[in-house]
């Protein structure tokens, strides 16, 4: 299993975050009924918000700031718009 730790965010609180251990282990349900399209796009906004609210409750701002151009950068592919279209 591979483990990652990090700085949680200190500084500038009025509470110590608390620490957070974030498990990537469960399989995929299998969307196979008739509505897959929606029960997926529900699985995957709710397993990003569970991930957002640990990551912008537990890591400095710094930190997060970093995380989000990171995703950016990675994922730039996805938001090229081809021109003349």
């Amino acid at each position: 299993m591979k483990t990652i730790i990090v700085s949680k965010a200190e500084s500038g609180r009025k509470t110590i975050a608390e620490d957070c251990t974030i498990f990537i282990q469960l399989p995929m349900p299998d969307f196979k009924d008739s509505d897959w399209a929606e029960k997926s796009l529900v699985f995957f906004e709710q397993q990003a918000t569970e991930i957002v609210d640990a990551l912008q409750d537990h890591l400095p701002g710094g930190t997060l700031d970093a995380v989000l151009r990171e995703l950016c950068k990675r994922r730039a592919c996805l938001l090229r718009v081809p021109i003349g279209i």
